[in-house]
């Protein structure tokens, strides 16, 4: 099954809006994997 490659468009647009980015990489014959890198504040809660 393939795909247009649009999910990873509409991601890396939200991903870029929320102050972060995607890193990519491919090995043919092995597949890809794809990092989303968000800048996050962890609150400590009740």
């Amino acid at each position: 099954m393939t795909g247009t490659g649009l999910g990873l468009a509409i991601t890396a647009r939200i991903v870029n809006a929320l102050g972060g980015r995607v890193r990519a990489e491919s090995r043919p014959g092995v597949g890809s994997w794809f990092k989303i890198i968000l800048p996050i504040t962890l609150l400590e809660g009740e």
